[in-house]
């Protein structure tokens, strides 16, 4: 399911556009990452259970949205492998968030029969967001050192 949620982000259909909404591929970055953060943020403030059906689709509309800000970036190649902190446009610093906000909503779905995938899920793009904030060295030293031994099996 995981995988489905992530190949899902690319589907025209998914999720589905009020129809007020512009569709997906008229959306901005920009614009698509406003939505994607208003969706995360209302994850983070939900009362609902953790373990209701609605929840879990909130959780689900915001991995989709925010997977395809990830895909966007890709597409757009708003960063490199060769970048320092200062190249990076400041109107862009918040797209290097992507990863971390895919892992920590991987981590918040709570269904049983999916759990053990989407922590998979949620720990690769967890690893790789702390990975390029490594790159970025926007990680002490100590940090590094820590990030290091907590990596090792």
């Amino acid at each position: 399911l995981c995988d489905k949620l992530r190949s899902m982000a690319s589907t025209p259909s998914v999720p589905k556009p009020d129809a007020a909404d512009k569709t997906k591929s008229s959306l901005s970055i920009s614009e698509a990452y406003h939505k994607a953060n208003v969706l995360y943020q209302k994850v983070k403030e939900s009362t609902l259970s953790s373990n209701s059906t609605e929840y879990n689709d909130l959780v689900k509309d915001a991995i989709r949205a925010i997977v395809q800000v990830e895909k966007m970036t890709r597409t757009l190649a708003l960063f490199s492998d060769n970048e320092e902190l200062r190249d990076i446009s400041s109107v862009n610093l918040k797209y290097l968030l992507c990863d971390f906000i895919t892992g920590d909503l991987f981590m918040s779905l709570q269904e049983q029969k999916i759990r053990e995938g989407c922590i998979k899920e949620s720990l690769a793009h967890l690893k790789k967001f702390l990975e390029k904030c490594k790159e970025l060295k926007l990680m002490s030293e100590s940090d590094i050192a820590m990030y290091k031994r907590e990596a090792k099996p």
